[in-house]
């Protein structure tokens, strides 16, 4: 009362005139100000993170107390992808304690990805703090544990000072849902230690072949065009060559030549008829006879090949199989064709590119500077650019190891070393590049995290540990063995820690710059 008084003099002092009304006015509301109850404190703020198979719940409320309300702030994940969940309902359920339990339920707010129940408890002491997700694909339940509920503010804990714990990094589940966001769990993979290289995907040496044209002249095909990834056997015949004609090569001079060789084919027949009965005459000696003959074979030789020659000219392309076969030397598929029907083709151009597709090679070159480990190289894995996941070499199960350079390439400093896969994936292009790895151990179990996870920091690889839903820790690692997309972590994790494997270069920018985690979260 004194420092009322205090204060009340000082503001009207004794000697100031003031109407009696006024003044018992003022008087007045001055005690109701002083009379009036202060705000009860903030209550504290709680936080939880839970997991399921299928979300993640990231949820903060301030402590619950009978009859007062508590708006609940729950996040929630879908783990298929990291998106947020918008739609269906969240149900807040509190039990036990030898009390009826109680329900609270909200569908999404205006914040996608953000459910806010209002919890008003009734009944004091320890219960069972449950969260049910209700969507149309997924029902999960988030048991988070026991909770006190208080009997009234004043037995509540006050609010503390907010604060990050030393080396607490903040990125917001608002910024998470933004961007390309994972987490997993750390566990144990069979790995296997391996040398990066480079390589390239052809055709075995025995497995392909190019196949030329044999003479200059128009090419025809007796059946169907073989065409690119057709199927054709060994010996198959897949076009014929009508040669290229004489100097004088239009068809009047093969109508001539073939009349002129009618001619003497007669001829010759004739005059074999007469030498025949003048030496069954005894009028000339058999010597004759056998001359005769001869020259009426040679000139059916020439008359067979007159006939051949005009009726090749006179056929349309792709009537018959006449003129000069061109087969596959190898069974496989058309891996290229230059050929077109009815084109004049010179003598050793490029016809058909013929490959036996049940085996392909993989060279990979390996840096010279690896070459004292080339003896301990027993399998391969690549990846081709537009196929997901890798392909794999085992020798002995589907594939065998083909050879182990010993020469150092002088231009590109690297040693081939080849691998031949059976029955390999049809798609796989020939010609293609690859990156490789080269097996060099045995597959064993370690602890490891995928490649993605590790970011270098000024040389140091780390990893960031999700503490809660919106914190994180950054944690050095020493790395070791890489295999098929993920690393051995030998130092700095432990089996079970939940790291990001998707968005760490994010979360360490937001360590770089902790202040701007704080922007536009909604609560």
């Amino acid at each position: 009362m004194r420092v009322f008084y205090r204060v009340f003099y000082r503001v009207f002092p004794p000697n100031r005139s003031l109407k009696p009304s006024t003044f018992l006015t003022l008087l007045c509301f001055s005690l109701a100000v002083l009379a009036k109850e202060p705000d009860p404190p903030e209550r504290e703020a709680l936080s939880y993170t839970s997991y399921t198979d299928t979300s993640e719940l990231f949820v903060e409320f301030k402590a619950l107390v009978v009859g007062e309300e508590s708006p609940f702030a729950a996040h929630l994940t879908k783990l298929s992808d990291f998106s947020a969940l918008t739609e269906g309902r969240v149900v807040v359920t509190l039990s036990g304690g030898g009390q009826p339990d109680e329900r609270f339920a909200a569908g999404p707010s205006q914040n996608p990805g953000i459910f806010r129940p209002v919890v008003k408890p009734v009944y004091a002491g320890e219960r069972q703090l449950v969260v049910t997700v209700e969507s149309p694909n997924t029902l999960s339940i988030h048991r988070l544990g026991p909770v006190p509920i208080y009997p009234d503010v004043k037995s509540a804990p006050e609010a503390k000072e907010e604060g990050k714990a030393p080396g607490e990094i903040a990125f917001l589940k608002e910024q998470q849902w933004q961007v390309e966001f994972a987490t997993a769990l750390v566990g144990m993979r069979s790995l296997r230690a391996s040398l990066p290289a480079t390589g390239v995907l052809r055709a075995p040496s025995n497995a392909e072949a190019t196949i030329a044209a044999p003479s200059s002249g128009i090419l025809i095909f007796p059946g169907v065009m073989p065409l690119v990834g057709h199927a054709v056997r060994r010996g198959q015949l897949l076009a014929s060559i009508v040669p290229r004609l004489a100097e004088r090569g239009d068809m009047a001079w093969l109508v001539e030549q073939q009349h002129t060789a009618q001619l003497r084919h007669d001829q010759a027949h004739r005059e074999q008829d007469r030498v025949k009965m003048l030496l069954e005459s005894g009028v000339v000696a058999e010597r004759q006879l056998l001359a005769a003959r001869t020259s009426h074979e040679v000139a059916h030789a020439e008359l067979e090949t007159a006939e051949k020659r005009l009726s090749q000219y006179r056929q349309p392309a792709g009537a018959g199989a006449t003129g000069i076969p061109v087969q596959s030397p190898i069974a496989g598929s058309v891996a290229q064709s230059f050929a077109s029907n009815g084109r004049y083709v010179e003598a050793g151009e490029k016809l058909f590119h013929i490959v036996d597709r049940d085996r392909l090679w993989l060279e990979a070159r390996l840096p010279e500077a690896d070459s004292f480990r080339l003896a301990q190289v027993k399998g391969a894995a690549f990846k081709v650019d537009g196929f997901d996941g890798a392909f794999e070499i085992e020798p002995g199960e589907n594939g065998r190891l083909v050879s182990l350079a010993t020469v150092v390439d002088p231009v590109h400093r690297t040693l081939p070393v080849i691998f031949e896969l059976y029955r390999p994936d049809l798609h796989l292009p020939l010609g293609a590049f690859a990156q490789v790895r080269l097996f060099t151990g045995q597959l064993a179990a370690t602890l490891a995290v995928p490649d993605s996870a590790l970011v270098e920091d000024n040389g140091v690889a780390v990893v960031f540990i999700q503490t809660g839903g919106e914190s994180f820790e950054r944690r050095p690692v020493k790395p070791g063995v890489r295999d098929a997309g993920y690393v051995e972590v030998k130092e700095g994790l432990h089996a079970g820690d939940r790291i990001v494997t998707k968005g760490a270069y994010l979360v360490y920018l937001a360590a770089t710059a902790p202040g701007a985690a704080v922007h536009g979260h909604v609560h």
